[in-house]
């Protein structure tokens, strides 16, 4: 009971963490495009229309008008309107859950990912538990609760934990609940997982494994409970009824992503994030090692070491958590869950390489396997010390060892975690909620010319934005005349890391493409964004001067 009572304070205080430290911002391309999908849903669309794009003289006019996670929709009008849409490039699953938050309340979504993130961490030690001791499901639950990757998804608005705690959540219902009811459980958690990141749906394939091997090991006959094909034929029937339950449960989340598909971008099986082939490739596993596996060794150095340690153990000498061989099912148990996490991992050496430490979110479903295989090995190290020195040989000794043990964890990951800046996220990611305020009152006449801050300006102001990265260079000089001509204020909206890349692009074009005059706004550090206006170029050419007005960081 100790242990549920740390694990249940463990999970709310991993929530109270993120929501504290949450970035409650539009920012960047993940988390401006869940929520302006998120927006879209709960107002029963799921396309915005866009008015500039059917006049626009440049060629290609539709992406350019798109802000960052979104793309042209599969029919011109698919929104129901003459005009031209664009569309979510992300998958549903995360933003049809903020969407029920935001119906409820305003600002509710602020709240759905720190649950999730409590959620996680509560399943990761129903799971250890299961597969191992409550102890050593504790110590895993520490390690996910204070892993810097971890923390620092869940403090923002994007799908790495929710989909994280949907499959922890399938595979503890699959360990726990053995039942036909729990097994549909199960799937139908597996269903809202791939909903919410579709690529990982072969997993749901493991988990079936899972939940077989739990209800064959649940119903498994005794050497005196009659002939073996009677039982053998038994276990078929079940076998049958619980893959049908399981497969009925998760089907409507595979049909939800299939019907979000063709009516977003023209086909069940096309994503919004492009073709396949571009996407995945064999070429890539070589590179994506390298990093992957540099990254795990940087950010989580002794759990990584810990987690090989755990493997070679195992496979040493057989054993599948802190349990012997001798409890029936257990080594089939081992296989499953790790082919679980080899799976999760071969998914994303295939994948396109990135070139950033905080990408092994995409690692996080197997974090906790990896971690419980790794609590289960220190479990197994203080049993067995204590058990070498008889005052110990008591279970509150060995408690406290283990609370030690989540202490050293948790401080390690905390250290490591506001060494990579995940506490100063909300500070950085403000400038976008920052420079939509200071242009609320006037945002009908104003259009962004941005990149980063596309997504916050749609959020926020529903502003139109024109994509400086995308649109031919030699076309934007006519595009922003023509935006004038519209009785529209264009506005360079940039991060200071941004303005050498806009001046390289735009290199001998008009006078507007050297940036060189004040802006109007300017954010505080530790990362800049300006704001130049375009009619400041001419009152700067007139020989006006003037200080940017500084905005300070947004309060809760």
């Amino acid at each position: 009971m100790a242990c549920i009572g740390a694990a249940v304070a463990l999970a709310c205080a991993a929530a109270l963490v993120a929501w504290a430290y949450a970035t409650e911002s539009a920012a960047g391309a993940d988390a401006s495009g869940y929520l302006n999908a998120a927006k879209l849903f709960a107002q029963g669309a799921t396309s915005v229309p866009v008015p500039l794009a059917a006049d626009a003289p440049w060629p290609d006019a539709l992406p350019t008008l798109a802000p960052l996670g979104f793309r042209p929709g599969a029919a011109p009008a698919a929104s129901g309107t003459a005009a031209p849409s664009i569309v979510p490039t992300y998958a549903p699953g995360l933003p049809l859950v903020l969407a029920a938050a935001m119906r409820a309340s305003a600002n509710a979504w602020t709240l759905v990912v720190p649950l999730f993130a409590a959620i996680a961490v509560l399943a990761t030690f129903v799971v250890g538990t299961t597969v191992a001791t409550p102890r050593a499901g504790l110590l895993a639950a520490c390690g996910l609760a204070a892993s810097p990757v971890f923390l620092f998804h869940a403090i923002q608005p994007m799908s790495d934990v929710p989909t994280t705690a949907w499959w922890l959540l399938s595979l503890a219902a699959a360990l726990r609940l053995t039942s036909v009811p729990g097994i549909a459980a199960s799937g139908l958690c597996a269903g809202a997982a791939i909903l919410t990141r579709p690529n990982l749906a072969p997993l749901a394939l493991v988990v079936l494994a899972v939940v077989l091997v739990a209800r064959h090991t649940a119903h498994a006959p005794s050497p005196s409970s009659g002939p073996r094909g009677q039982h053998d034929e038994a276990w078929r029937r079940r076998a049958v009824v619980t893959a049908a339950a399981f497969v009925a449960a998760a089907v409507p989340g595979v049909a939800a992503v299939a019907w979000f598909n063709a009516r977003l971008y023209g086909s069940p099986i096309v994503s919004g994030y492009g073709a396949t082939g571009d996407l995945f490739s064999l070429s890539f596993v070589p590179l994506n090692v390298a990093r992957y596996a540099g990254w795990l060794f940087d950010v989580h150095p002794s759990g990584a070491l810990a987690s090989v340690v755990a493997v070679v153990f195992f496979v040493l000498s057989w054993r599948a958590a802190a349990r012997g061989p001798d409890v029936p099912g257990a080594r089939a148990l081992f296989v499953t869950l790790a082919g679980f996490a080899v799976l999760n991992v071969g998914a994303y050496l295939v994948y396109a390489p990135f070139e950033n430490w905080t990408y092994l979110r995409f690692l996080l479903p197997s974090f906790p396997l990896a971690a419980i295989a790794s609590a289960s090995v220190v479990d197994r190290a203080i049993s067995r010390a204590c058990a070498a020195v008889p005052p110990l040989a008591t279970p509150l000794p060995q408690a406290l060892v283990a609370a030690i043990a989540c202490g050293l964890v948790a401080g390690a990951g905390v250290r490591e975690s506001a060494a990579r800046g995940v506490f100063e996220r909300r500070a950085i990611e403000s400038r976008h909620e920052l420079m939509a305020r200071a242009y609320a009152p006037g945002a009908a006449s104003v259009v962004f010319v941005t990149q980063q801050h596309g997504g916050a300006a749609l959020f926020h102001l529903g502003a139109p934005v024109v994509r400086w990265d995308l649109i031919d260079p030699a076309a934007l000089d006519a595009a922003l005349a023509w935006l004038v001509s519209r009785r529209l204020s264009p506005v360079f909206l940039v991060d200071a890391d941004e303005e050498a890349a806009f001046r390289e692009r735009f290199m001998g074009r008009g006078p507007w493409a050297r940036l060189d005059w004040p802006p109007r706004y300017e954010t505080m550090p530790p990362l800049r964004a300006r704001a130049y206006e375009l009619a400041d170029r001419l009152r700067f050419d007139a020989g006006e001067s003037w200080q940017p007005v500084v905005l300070g960081r947004a309060r809760r």
